[in-house]
């Protein structure tokens, strides 16, 4: 859940400058890219028409803005209905946990997890305190209550992340970390389809590995010299909902034939962050040069309704959608469709420092 995406969409419905109103509430690698800025303004745009765009996030991480933000907010909202919380009283033990937590201090070099009484304290702070919301429900306030509590249950999902990366560090091989991550964002994501957005159209922005599905039938290893991490256990968040929503999901990925990716700006020779496209991956022939041979710059490939001629699409292909690497699979039981650039261009947003 995002709080600060709340605060962003709230911003652009006032008229504020739609860049200006994401960059408080969406990470600053896609918010300050001069190459999304026009979705913003778009965005902008659209608020204000018949049928509005509204931005909303389900990501468990947090943004600065939630980390300054959520707590003030979640402090106003008990006040107003006249309840109590360890997570909202000056001195707690669960306060001071949150308060850590909220401003990203149990970094792979700051502060120790908290010990089991701390945590114990925490969780059972957040658990009284949905459970005093549901109680405080009503017909004029179901909304924020309802969208509270499912922020709490996704920042103790967040804290269970967090420790387990401070205690075990993020170079341990498997997908703990990931799957974390997406079990609770296919939560949240759940709770918008089945609450905020119910009988709504949702346009999901997230990476191709976070939405697609059977990530198990990734062969992702197609050159022996070249071993890579098998996505044998991986359950992404595509998978969660999939398992929900069935087929009232369509999950597009995107690839491309040749360019750079990354970040940065490759005429300012800041090369950190940038890496080639390696165009030929596998002596097979890739989806990847089929698009390329057929003079494609862009291309939609529908793989769930391929045509009288896309029966091949149906077999096991060599792509890339995958940080641009070269994996062999069924495409269509992992994506219901791709989206081919020619040539891929780096983020143009300042990189990280």
């Amino acid at each position: 859940m995002s709080p600060a995406c709340r605060i962003a969409d709230a911003r652009i419905t006032q008229g504020q400058e739609p860049v200006a109103a994401a960059q408080r509430g969406v990470y600053a690698a896609w918010s300050r890219s001069p190459q999304v800025a026009n979705l913003f303004r778009y965005i902008g745009t659209a608020s204000r028409s018949p049928h509005p765009l509204e931005l909303a996030g389900f990501d468990l991480q947090f943004t600065s803005l939630a980390s300054e933000r959520l707590l003030n907010e979640l402090d106003a909202l008990v006040a107003r209905l006249g309840i109590t919380s360890d997570v909202t009283t000056p001195g707690s033990a669960a306060r001071a946990v949150a308060l850590n937590l909220l401003g990203r201090k149990y970094g792979t070099d700051g502060l120790p997890a908290p010990d089991a009484a701390a945590r114990k304290e925490f969780d059972d702070g957040l658990e009284v305190l949905r459970g005093r919301l549901a109680s405080a429900t009503n017909a004029g306030n179901e909304g924020e209550t309802s969208f509270w509590r499912q922020e709490l249950t996704s920042v103790r999902a967040s804290a269970e992340m967090t420790w387990w990366i401070r205690e075990h560090g993020l170079s341990e091989r498997n997908w703990a970390i990931p799957n974390m991550r997406d079990r609770q964002s296919a939560d949240n994501l759940l709770w918008l389809a089945d609450h905020q957005y119910r009988g709504r159209k949702i346009i999901v922005w997230g990476a191709t590995m976070h939405v697609l599905r059977h990530a198990s039938d990734i062969e992702a290893t197609i050159n022996p010299k070249e071993p890579r991490q098998a996505y044998t256990g991986l359950v992404s968040m595509g998978e969660h909902v999939w398992r929900r929503l069935g087929p009232e999901v369509f999950t597009i990925g995107f690839t491309c034939y040749e360019g750079k990716n990354g970040i940065g700006d490759p005429k300012q020779n800041d090369g950190s962050f940038l890496s080639e496209i390696q165009k030929d991956q596998d002596p097979s022939i890739e989806f990847e040069e089929l698009m390329n041979a057929a003079h494609f710059d862009y291309a939609l490939v529908d793989f769930r309704s391929p045509g009288v001629h896309g029966e091949w699409l149906r077999g096991p292909i060599v792509s890339r959608p995958l940080a641009n690497q070269g994996m062999r699979a069924v495409w269509p039981n992992v994506l219901d469709a791709m989206f081919f650039i020619r040539v891929m261009e780096p983020n143009l947003a300042m990189p990280p420092r």
